[in-house]
């Protein structure tokens, strides 16, 4: 008969119970058993050659130490009641052990497992073993186990594997068919970076790392009070970096370690670290309100100062303020003390609530109550310049409006639809005028115009419109952009606030987004379509820490990045 050079191509110990499910290469931990396989000859037949010691006799239940080979074949369909024949060869004398085989199909699901003990001092046997009981079985994969049969003593053996064959109808036929799967082994075990043993971490998040480890697709991150790692309180098995950053830890000492994992199994786990966390307690309090007093009346409608004490530790102070019946929320944006509320409602009640920024949180202020002062009439405005209707006008455009007895100062809007849904400028001023430098050619815009007065605000004056011209030679030149560009923020460094200009060459869908040095979102400052024209953003970095941040320019196919530095 035939024999057949049987590829095996990776061996290990393990732990299990010799019928018990093998759902690939992976370890199950360590074993008392070793073994050193090496391909040789046998009687001048190539065979494989495997050496081994093992501790420990197969008992009739529990786990065993044993030794395990796996081969993977080209995908096959065996019948069912496969019979295997293993011709095996061994110099050991008075060798009794007990040899499993089974195969596996894609899932990793085994057929029924077949044992035979073997003994053969010296002579060449083969050995059939019944190895399937389901029909129709696709396998991919055999193993071979081998431990020792009871009563037999512990101690060396050598088994030499000349050959595998199926058993089909009286016929032998060789298992081993080229073509099959090629191999995988079990990656190395990692080296450990940063903490360095024994190193106390004051601050979190704190991100844990090690080496790469070739041929490994993933890692075992264990961190657990107790130096065996009896309950780890940090185990993840789906680890694809080579890094592993802690939020949130009690104080402690602890121990970590990590192991390298592929579809062959696990490395071991690398010797554990100490290391000790001393997060000091830091308090966060919330800011100190001075004014206006909880329960105030008679507020006025502009010009009313809130002015607070910040916390030293806090990087900033953010404002809540609400219509109180009916919840509609007025301001919610960082501010610093004094600061200054205009353009409130009429007797209206309103709530407000400070919160004081910290790192990974905030800490608010109780609810405080104000009231305002009742209203006293005021006449609106009257739109004077430019003409309503005016079209063809050149850029920059001044818009002018009538003057109002007590006003103290103007607000303007402007918009490109009508019922003023979006804005394309507000501000105010102290005067009845502006000049607006920031406009597209040949586009139509509505505008309107209300004093404020120490006491109220007028209502909206009448509604205008005007259309800008087309620019032509030099002005076309100087005002329209010929191509996308993004420039440098300024300032730069900047605290806390900067701006960024760009250009729009044709009308794209634009985004402008702040990210930081480690790549995460952290705003999103235009995120609209635009039509031809330049155009300035104000970035404000009031709650983030100093360090690198990266904005970035998309405009259809066009994409381009900066960096800025925010120092504090």
């Amino acid at each position: 008969m035939k024999r057949l050079l049987f590829l095996f191509v990776f061996f290990f110990l393990v732990v299990v119970n010799v019928f018990a499910q093998d759902t690939g290469f992976i370890s199950y931990g360590t074993s008392n058993a070793t073994a050193i396989v090496s391909l040789s000859t046998y009687n001048s037949l190539t065979a494989y050659k495997v050496d081994g010691t093992i501790q420990i006799a197969y008992p009739n239940t529990g786990d065993v130490p044993y030794f395990r080979m796996r081969k993977a074949y080209t995908s096959q369909t065996v019948s069912a009641q496969t019979i295997v024949k293993v011709r095996i060869a061994s110099p050991t004398p008075s060798l009794k052990m007990k040899m499993g085989f089974g195969l596996f199909n894609a899932a990793g699901n085994e057929g029924t497992s077949g044992l035979v003990e073997i003994s053969n001092n010296g002579t060449v046997a083969d050995y059939q073993v019944n190895v399937l009981a389901l029909s129709g079985f696709t396998m991919e994969q055999a193993k071979l186990s081998f431990s020792l049969a009871p009563g037999q003593p512990a101690g060396n053996f050598t088994i030499y594997i000349l050959g595998i064959w199926v058993v089909n109808n009286g016929t032998d036929v060789p298992l081993d068919i080229p073509g099959g799967s090629g191999v995988v082994t079990i990656p190395g075990v990692p080296i450990l970076g940063i903490p360095a043993d024994g190193t106390t971490i004051t601050a979190l998040p704190y991100q844990f790392n090690w080496n790469s480890v070739p041929g490994a697709t993933s890692y075992t991150f264990q961190l657990d009070t107790d130096q065996v790692f009896g309950s780890p309180i940090t185990i993840d098995q789906t680890i694809t970096a080579v890094s592993y950053s802690v939020s949130t830890i009690a104080n402690g000492t602890y121990y970590w370690r990590v192991r390298a994992n592929n579809s062959a199994g696990s490395s071991a786990f690398t010797s554990p670290r100490t290391v000790i966390v001393n997060i000091s307690t830091v308090t966060q309090d919330p800011p100190t309100i001075t004014s206006p007093v909880n329960g105030a009346t008679n507020i006025s409608l502009n010009g009313q100062v809130v002015v607070f004490t910040l916390p030293s530790n806090a990087s900033g102070c953010k404002l809540e303020l609400k219509e109180k019946v009916s919840g509609e929320l007025v301001k919610n944006e960082i501010i610093q003390s004094p600061f200054i509320l205009n353009n409130l409602k009429p007797t209206t009640q309103y709530s407000f609530r400070l919160g004081a920024v910290y790192t990974n949180t905030m800490a608010w202020t109780a609810e405080y109550l104000f009231t305002t002062v009742g209203n006293s009439t005021v006449s609106p405005p009257m739109p004077l310049s430019p003409t309503n209707n005016t079209i063809g006008l050149a850029i920059p455009v001044g818009l002018v409006a009538s003057s109002v007895q007590n006003a103290v100062s103007y607000e303007f809007q402007m918009s490109r639809t009508e019922n003023f849904s979006s804005l394309e400028y507000a501000a105010t001023q102290p005067t009845s005028y502006v000049n607006i430098h920031i406009l597209y050619w040949n586009t139509k815009y509505y505008w309107r115009v209300r004093a404020v007065t120490t006491a109220t605000t007028s209502d909206w004056s009448q509604v205008w419109n005007f259309t800008t011209g087309t620019t032509t030679g030099v002005d076309n030149q100087n005002n329209i952009p010929t191509k996308f560009e993004l420039m440098q923020n300024y300032p730069n460094p900047f605290n806390p606030a900067t701006s960024i200009k760009y250009s729009v060459s044709s009308i794209q869908y634009v985004r402008i987004t702040v990210f930081d040095i480690l790549g995460k979102e952290v705003a999103v400052l235009v995120n609209e379509e635009k039509p031809v024209g330049r155009y300035e953003v104000r970035f404000d970095g009031s709650i983030l820490s100093s360090g690198i941040y990266i904005y970035k320019f998309q405009a259809g196919n066009f994409s381009a990045t900066k960096k800025m530095i925010l120092m504090k």
